[in-house]
């Protein structure tokens, strides 16, 4: 019975979850495994029985993570996809490059 489920498991793994087109909230997160190599896991090792309410405690886990997820916001991106933040890291390379052509140094370089 544990490898049937085990194989189960895998053959989700392996066929249906890439369909999905997302991780695991749970391993997104607190990059560890997924909840279906959790469930793999613990079927394997303890048996079915055991699975049921593990795995449970597991969802609940992964609930709380997407929630935990949901909150943060993806950074803002321009017309050409960049972060505010990579047009504040272009803008100081090219004044250091400016600078470093005008005056032979770069003042990001520590001397």
């Amino acid at each position: 019975m544990r490898r049937a489920v085990a194989l189960g498991i895998d053959l989700y793994q392996h066929h249906l979850s890439p369909l999905k087109g997302f991780t695991c909230a749970h391993h997104h997160l607190y990059r560890r495994g997924s909840c279906s190599g959790f469930a793999r896991r613990v079927v394997l090792r303890w048996g079915v029985l055991r699975l049921v309410p593990l795995l449970r405690l597991r969802f609940i886990a992964c609930r709380r993570a997407f929630v935990a997820l949901s909150t943060v916001q993806p950074p803002a991106r321009d017309d050409d996809g960049k972060t505010t933040n990579d047009a504040a890291d272009d803008d100081l390379i090219n004044s250091c490059a400016i600078n470093a052509i005008a005056t032979g140094c770069c003042s990001l370089v520590p001397w």
